[in-house]
């Protein structure tokens, strides 16, 4: 007969090679982040941030734009030459946009 050993048994099975443990959360983890983008892909998007020339300035701009559900702008929220002031210059910018 075989004497008991003095070291205990492990009961759990991942114990006994610290690789396995490694492989273990990389997956989890993995998985996690590929969940995560999932959700943020499917989040429905209502906004748009673009670099613009301004057509009222003719100066570089960033704008960020809210929009329909159909996709098309409806308002400015946000544009970069006018800072945290009310935008006042007739929202030119919604019609006619090209990318910078």
């Amino acid at each position: 007969m075989n004497p008991i050993p003095s070291v205990p048994i492990p009961t759990w099975p991942m114990t006994t090679n610290g690789y396995l443990d490694v492989v273990l959360l990389v997956s989890i983890a993995s998985i996690m982040v590929v969940f995560a983008m999932l959700l943020w892909r499917a989040w429905p998007t209502v906004r748009e941030r673009l670099s613009l020339i301004c057509p009222v300035r003719l100066r570089r701009a960033r704008v960020h734009f809210s929009l329909a559900p159909t996709g098309e702008r409806m308002d400015v929220l946000r544009c970069s030459i006018f800072g945290r002031r009310p935008i006042s210059c007739g929202k030119v910018c919604m019609h006619a946009s090209p990318r910078i």
